[in-house]
């Protein structure tokens, strides 16, 4: 299975979560909540594999700086249409400019940016120190970069960069015949500690993306690095003029 193939199931499942996010308060006064619920379950299958695309793209990427620049200006630009989702489906309706920024909640972006920034630290250190000298540094990095994604309350917070800079870093330093079986085993207890609360209904789909990472071929597939950056604010500004033309409440 090529990149291009899990990043459509990535971006599939996160689309079909968001819609179910729009549609809960609706769906739930005409007693059909557990359509809604069946998307958000499904959804969870999408953040594994954006965490594990954010570490094959810190490694292949030819300038790490533009790599991170472009996360950190699609997390600008994406939080606007991530509150407006919000509003919309917390049935809140945006009436002054103030009220377009919402520092409750941060989009995903963020926490993408950071784990990305995590694994910058330690790939840029790993050129000068030791690969042990340079996981341990870059560990210090994860943790205070995660703490920083809880500050901001930016989705998936503390666990989703840890959940995307923990099982490259820690896989380095180990054997290259177990590398792969490690990388896979931090990222089960990441996601188990993330479901913790809800781990009998949350955590099944969220291992199901585990097995489309062990079905990746390391093939790119075809070109469509800019569609699936803008997808993402794109969906939610569309989702947010459905909410204010359709009259959905």
């Amino acid at each position: 299975m090529t990149s291009f193939a899990l990043k459509i199931i990535a971006l599939s499942t996160m689309i079909i979560d968001h819609i179910g996010f729009f549609l809960t308060a609706p769906a739930i006064r005409l007693g059909l909540g557990h359509i809604t619920h069946m998307m958000r379950y499904i959804g969870r299958i999408a953040f594994p594999l954006y965490a594990f695309f954010i570490g094959e793209g810190c490694r292949h990427t030819k300038n790490m700086r533009k790599y991170l620049s472009r996360l950190f200006i699609f997390a600008l630009v994406s939080e606007i249409p991530f509150d407006l989702l919000r509003a919309a489906a917390f049935e809140t309706p945006v009436n002054s400019f103030t009220g377009l920024f919402d520092f409750s909640a941060q989009n995903v972006f963020f926490t993408l940016f950071l784990g990305a920034l995590s694994i910058a630290v330690y790939l840029h250190v790993g050129k000068s120190q030791k690969k042990v000298v340079a996981a341990a540094v870059g560990l210090v990095a994860t943790v205070l970069l995660a703490f920083t994604a809880e500050f901001i309350n930016s989705d998936y917070g503390f666990i989703g960069v840890l959940l995307i800079a923990l099982p490259g870093i820690i896989s380095d330093v180990c054997p290259e015949n177990i590398r792969k079986y490690v990388k896979l085993f931090i990222m089960v207890l990441c996601l188990v500690s993330l479901y913790s609360g809800d781990i009998v209904v949350f955590l099944p789909p969220a291992l199901i993306a585990l097995l489309f990472i062990l079905l990746y071929n390391g093939i790119k597939g075809k070109p469509a690095k800019w569609a699936f950056y803008l997808a993402y604010p794109v969906h939610m500004v569309i989702l947010y003029l459905i909410w204010i033309l359709g009259g959905i409440s």
